[in-house]
């Protein structure tokens, strides 16, 4: 069972992420900051990270480069409701293996999940 850890500051959409992945048989563990998922990722080495480009603390721009460094084969999305050209190239030379534009179709998000887990 593949492991993967939602970061995001709004409760209510790691809530509905959460219910939409174990659905799917994902073991979901959750962190609503940058400096609660790099301790979560130390102990729990998950497969993949969702991770919200904007939260308090270390924000998740910032949190690719320390995720990369301490789990260097572990797969980032980074998600954001501030999608822009500009965004999506900082995250992706940060490290990010992808990004996904808040809000996402269900199916479409499930695709990108697959598609970096094989």
């Amino acid at each position: 069972m593949y492991k993967i850890m939602l970061v995001d500051d709004d409760h209510a959409l790691r809530a509905t992420i959460r219910e939409v992945l174990e659905k799917e048989n994902y073991q979901v563990m959750e962190a609503d900051n940058g400096d609660t998922a790099l301790t979560a990722t130390r102990a729990a080495a998950p497969d993949l990270i969702l991770l919200d480009m904007v939260m308090p603390g270390i924000d998740g721009m910032n949190a690719i480069p320390l995720l990369r460094k301490q789990s260097p084969r572990l797969r980032i999305i980074i998600m954001t409701a501030y999608a822009s050209v500009q965004n999506a190239v900082q995250a992706l030379k940060q490290g990010a293996d992808d990004y996904l534009a808040k809000p996402f179709k269900i199916n479409d998000f499930l695709v990108l999940i697959r598609k970096h887990l094989q």
